[in-house]
């Protein structure tokens, strides 16, 4: 089934919700520009019904604090592991849905899942993603990514 969503559209949404939901600024990094290889976190929630596939997010162990921080209205220093993982879950949660959105339905969405200290292409096996930005928030990298199974897989 050939999926409507665009890269464009991928950043509308993550830049959206990143400004009405946390009160922060993202701005998109060019393609040339290589990916962090720094650790990570990465949430993502599966996408099934007519449309298979997930909606995964990643940032710095640093960025997720301050995610949780804003999301939370409460101090960075004083946010708990439990914390970050509930808030990075719920903001992965809410960029799905407004994805999910824009894909042929009707389907639904997973639980989010959080993996800390791995890359998204790790937490993912067998998925390839059909597409992807890259973005910088306060000095710190965003990746927001549509993947499906692979063909090989």
């Amino acid at each position: 089934m050939e999926v409507q969503v665009a890269e464009t559209d991928l950043c509308q949404v993550t830049e959206s919700v990143w400004e009405t939901v946390l009160g922060m600024h993202v701005n998109v990094i060019p393609r040339e520009v290589p990916p962090s290889t720094a650790s990570s976190i990465c949430g993502y929630v599966r996408i099934s019904g007519a449309w298979e596939g997930a909606i995964a997010l990643e940032s710095s162990p640093a960025l997720a604090r301050r995610v949780a921080a804003a999301l939370l209205g409460t101090d960075p220093a004083e946010t708990t592991d439990e914390e970050i993982y509930d808030a990075f879950g719920e903001l992965t949660n809410i960029i799905g849905g407004n994805i999910k959105g824009m894909l042929p339905g009707p389907s639904k969405l997973s639980v989010p899942a959080i993996r800390n200290d791995v890359r998204c292409e790790s937490v993912l096996p067998g998925t390839v993603a059909l597409l992807r930005a890259d973005f910088d928030c306060e000095g710190e990298p965003v990746r927001i990514a549509l993947v499906v199974s692979s063909p090989a897989a």
